[in-house]
């Protein structure tokens, strides 16, 4: 009987070990995918605001006023340069 015991303790023993491993390899997946997602999503950001950039650089070299929106505000730019050919100065 001691044997029998001994071996539903051991078999007990490894499910819960079983468990726990299966349990942390699920969490180190998760936090990798999570972290993954994360950094395709900064440098979807990083990609977006260098377009943005180039394009209102792009518009401002052709010297005419760029309109830039933020909410309800509304700002005209234009590159200094080009005011400065119009004074002559």
């Amino acid at each position: 009987m001691r044997n029998q015991e001994k071996n539903q303790k051991s078999q007990k023993l490894v499910m819960i070990l079983s468990i726990l491993l299966i349990a942390a390899i699920l969490f180190i997946a998760v936090t990798q995918i999570i972290q993954a997602k994360q950094k395709i999503y900064k440098q979807g950001m990083q990609a977006g605001y260098e377009f943005a950039i180039t394009q209102i650089i792009q518009q401002l070299l052709t010297c005419n006023p760029v309109p830039l929106y933020m909410g309800n505000v509304t700002v005209n730019a234009i590159a200094v340069e080009c005011t400065q050919n119009i004074t002559g100065t």
